[in-house]
């Protein structure tokens, strides 16, 4: 299955982590930062793309990058989990 993250709606850390969560049907009890995203990374199913991956990069700068360094991570880690970027 594929999701869609949509980068143009990543404007500040709390935007970025609600965005993630709405396009992967995170659970509510998801912890809206870096290490709860990787515990969930760690365990997804199915193919993720971050769509207007810049427009995230220009709004939150090095926080992006640590996002997106998460996802790659994560990949690394978990064989059913993929990530790209557009």
């Amino acid at each position: 299955m594929e999701f869609v993250i949509d980068g143009k709606n990543m404007l500040d850390r709390r935007s970025a982590h609600e965005e993630i969560a709405r396009a992967l049907r995170f659970p509510d009890y998801y912890g809206h930062n870096l290490d709860a995203l990787f515990d969930l990374l760690s365990t997804f199913e199915g193919k993720v793309v971050i769509k207007n991956a810049a427009s995230a990069l220009n709004a939150m700068g090095a926080y992006a990058l640590s996002i997106f360094k998460t996802f790659m991570d994560a990949q690394e880690e978990n064989r059913h989990f993929t990530i790209t970027f557009e």
